[in-house]
């Protein structure tokens, strides 16, 4: 058994993990969709909540946006509803 292949056995495992996690997971329903922006949900296990993701494509360099991201005393003109943000770490991204 010394003769085994590396690649072989990190198939087997990759095979594995895409067969069981999607069925541990359940499926994503298109809740809503749009040019630049699409929402989907899933029921959330012991939870009366869903679990949702939504995916919105900008036309901004990353710089953009992480400087809106950062700006955490601009958060309330920018995120509806929103109470507020703080920076917890500051990670050395400057500009």
């Amino acid at each position: 058994m010394k003769n085994y292949c590396p690649w072989l056995v990190t198939l087997g495992l990759l095979t594995t993990l895409l067969v069981t996690v999607p069925a541990q997971a359940g499926e994503w329903e298109l809740v809503y969709a749009a040019d630049n922006l699409s929402v989907q949900r899933r029921d959330y296990a012991g939870s009366e909540l869903d679990e949702i993701v939504g995916v919105v494509r900008v036309k901004a360099t990353l710089n953009a946006v992480v400087a809106l991201l950062k700006d955490a005393q601009f958060n309330r003109e920018w995120v509806y509803r929103s109470g507020g943000a703080q920076v917890l770490q500051d990670w050395g991204y400057r500009q």
